[in-house]
C-alpha cells in the first residue's frame, strides 16, 4: 500500500482494549506481537476484573464437559448484561467431531437446552453444506474447532481436550487460543497440560510445577 499510495497518511493503532491483563501475561510468555510490542504493555482493558486463566485437569473428557457445563451456567449469570448487548461464550475442541459431542452434552442439561449452536468454517471441499457462520444471538454459546475459531472473540473460552492433538499445533496456534479470551480462559486436559501452556500458566494463587 505504501508503495502505491503516495500520498499515504499512517497511523499506527497501539493499544487494545480487549485482553483482560492476566490473559495478555500469559500470550506474552508464548509470543510477541508482530511489532515486537508486548500486548500487556499496549493493553487498556476496561472490562470485568480480575480476568482468570484455570488449568482443569487431569480429567476425563465426560467430566471435562461435567466441569465445563457448571462454569458455563455460571458465566451465563455473571456476564448476562454483556451477553444481551452481544457477547458469547466460546467452546474450542481439537476436531470437528467433538462438537457434536459436547453439543449434546448441553443438549441434555435442561438449564443450557437450545442455549448452543456449533459454527462450522469452510472446509474448502467441493460440497461445503455444513459452512454456518451465522450466530444465532437467542444460542449466546458457540461450539467450534480451533480452526474455526480464528478471528473470533468470546468473554470467556473453554478449551476442551487441550492435550490431544498437541504435536501438531504451533506456537502461533496456542497463542492465538489464548486471545479468543477476553476475560476468562478454562484449559481441560485429560493427561498433562501441554508443554507451552504449562510454561506460559503462571496462576497468582498456587504454584503448578
Amino acid at each position: 500500500m505504501r508503495a502505491q499510495l503516495a500520498t499515504l497518511k499512517e497511523e499506527r493503532l497501539r493499544f487494545h482494549y480487549r485482553l483482560a491483563p492476566e490473559l495478555c501475561e500469559m500470550a506474552d510468555r508464548i509470543e510477541t506481537t508482530i511489532t515486537g510490542d508486548t500486548l500487556s504493555s499496549t493493553s487498556h482493558y476496561n472490562g470485568p476484573k480480575p480476568g482468570r486463566i484455570q488449568s482443569n485437569g487431569p480429567l476425563p473428557r465426560t467430566a471435562q464437559i461435567i466441569l465445563g457445563i457448571k462454569l458455563i451456567k455460571d458465566q451465563l449469570r455473571a456476564y448476562g448484561d454483556m451477553i444481551a448487548q452481544g457477547d458469547r461464550i466460546g467452546l474450542i475442541v481439537p476436531r470437528i467431531d467433538d462438537r457434536e459431542y459436547v453439543l449434546e452434552a448441553l443438549e441434555s442439561d435442561p438449564e443450557l437446552t437450545g442455549k448452543a449452536q456449533i459454527i462450522r468454517a469452510r472446509t474448502g471441499e467441493s460440497d461445503d453444506r455444513g459452512y454456518n457462520p451465522a450466530f444465532d444471538a437467542a444460542r449466546p454459546v458457540v461450539i467450534l474447532t480451533e480452526k474455526g475459531s480464528k478471528g473470533l472473540e468470546f468473554r470467556a473460552v473453554h478449551w476442551f481436550f487441550c492435550d490431544e492433538g498437541q504435536y501438531y499445533r504451533t506456537t502461533e496456534i496456542y497463542y492465538t487460543m489464548i486471545t479468543r479470551a477476553k476475560t476468562r480462559l478454562d484449559m481441560y486436559f485429560e493427561r498433562d497440560l501441554p508443554m507451552t501452556l504449562a510454561k506460559a500458566y503462571s496462576p497468582h494463587e498456587k504454584v503448578e510445577w
